[in-house]
């Protein structure tokens, strides 16, 4: 059986796709495309289906499979049954799609939920882990769930505190703990999708032959970070 890992959280707009497009390009370079399946059970948005279809007009890049997936009652049953097929299965849960992230509980081997560093935030995770205990202890006891700070600002001065509670929070709760690594809020991440649905990583960093002007900036830190972040998700 492959290996699950899902991305996801009731509130949108934290990051998720975004870091689950790029580890799934990751985990495609390492594993091989054909062996990686991203599943996209955002039934609002599909924002991953559309991003990666973005990359179907250009044979350079690596392929990505995908796969539209919502929550409904054989939800679980289809994500089992697939990850016999495929070695690593990827989840994209989207904002809002609360049925979808208490069924990834029953299937995952890990769960990572975004959250930006807020005071106000941290109080959602308090029923979250206790939901996860429910499922750990009834439906699924190799589930391992953590936070991961995402959407962080790269002045430490004004997230310090906010960081401070979440690694408190990661200490305080029973069955979700803290990354040690973190996605910051970097341009880079909001503009790599209009070039063709790339990643960070498949962007070139040359300048345009015509203006001279670099169009597909890369980001040394944000390709360093998302890589550090990718290997903690796959350290056993």
């Amino acid at each position: 059986m492959g290996t699950i890992i899902a991305f996801g959280k009731a509130k949108g707009g934290v990051g998720n796709t975004t870091t689950a497009i790029n580890l799934a390009y990751l985990r495609a370079k390492e594993k091989g495309s054909e062996n990686v399946m991203l599943i996209d059970s955002d039934s609002i948005t599909n924002i991953a289906t559309i991003w990666v279809g973005f990359r179907s007009g250009n044979p350079e890049l690596l392929p990505l499979l995908t796969m539209q997936k919502t929550g409904d009652k054989n939800f679980v049953q289809a994500i089992k049954m697939l990850s016999d097929k495929y070695s690593d299965i990827i989840i994209d849960i989207g904002g809002g799609n609360d049925m979808e992230l208490l069924a990834s509980m029953v299937v995952a081997d890990k769960l990572f939920i975004p959250s930006r560093p807020s005071f106000i935030d941290t109080f959602a995770f308090y029923d979250l882990d206790k939901k996860i205990g429910e499922a750990k202890a009834t439906l699924n006891p190799k589930l391992k769930a953590f936070i991961y700070p995402c959407v962080v600002s790269p002045n430490y001065s004004m997230v310090s505190d906010d960081l401070q509670e979440l690694i408190e929070l990661g200490n305080e709760l029973e069955n979700i703990k803290l990354t040690d690594n973190y996605i910051y809020d970097r341009k880079v991440y909001r503009r790599s999708p209009k070039f063709d649905g790339k990643t960070i990583f498949e962007l070139t960093g040359e300048a345009d032959e015509k203006t001279g002007k670099i169009t597909e900036k890369k980001d040394l830190s944000a390709e360093k970070e998302m890589m550090a972040f990718y290997n903690e998700v796959y350290n056993d």
